[in-house]
């Protein structure tokens, strides 16, 4: 016996069967909330520092192509796929130096406009007399060294 495919109520069907599954995934999904709701705390959880990484590397690419075939163009175009790992190698290199560079000259450009160092250090000294004065406490009383 063949069986007559229609291809117009085969789509149909598929359709539906589509929307029956959807539905009931949807409904699970809604009463088990407190469930789900964990799941996606752990999986953000997980899945943020590799966003953060897909796109920082997203960004710094264009500034690595473009050291990569300036200061290394006869590298890249070598023949020998060493020699091209090497030329990636170190202007990936010098591309994170230059990005570490401007990190750290925008820190000490903006901190001192902030906050004013010598509160702070004060601020850093009153809380090491206190460690050191609450360690003694915690000694006495439980036999624990500070």
């Amino acid at each position: 016996m063949k069986i007559n495919w229609n291809s117009k109520y085969f789509t149909i069907a598929v359709y539906a069967t589509l929307s029956v599954v959807v539905s009931a995934v949807a409904i699970m999904l809604i009463f088990n909330f407190e469930k789900v709701s964990e799941k996606l705390t752990f999986f953000t959880t997980v899945a943020t520092p590799l966003i953060i990484g897909v796109f920082c590397a997203y960004l710094l690419n264009p500034l690595m192509m473009k050291i990569e075939n300036g200061l290394f163009g006869k590298w890249a175009g070598s023949e020998s796929s060493k020699v091209r790992g090497r030329a990636r190698a170190f202007a990936l290199t010098i591309t994170m130096l230059l990005v570490l560079a401007a990190l750290l000259l925008m820190i000490v450009l903006v901190i001192p406009h902030c906050c004013d160092i010598q509160q702070y250090g004060q601020l850093y000294r009153d809380g090491a007399q206190l460690y050191h004065k609450d360690s003694g406490r915690l000694s006495a009383v439980g036999g624990i060294s500070g």
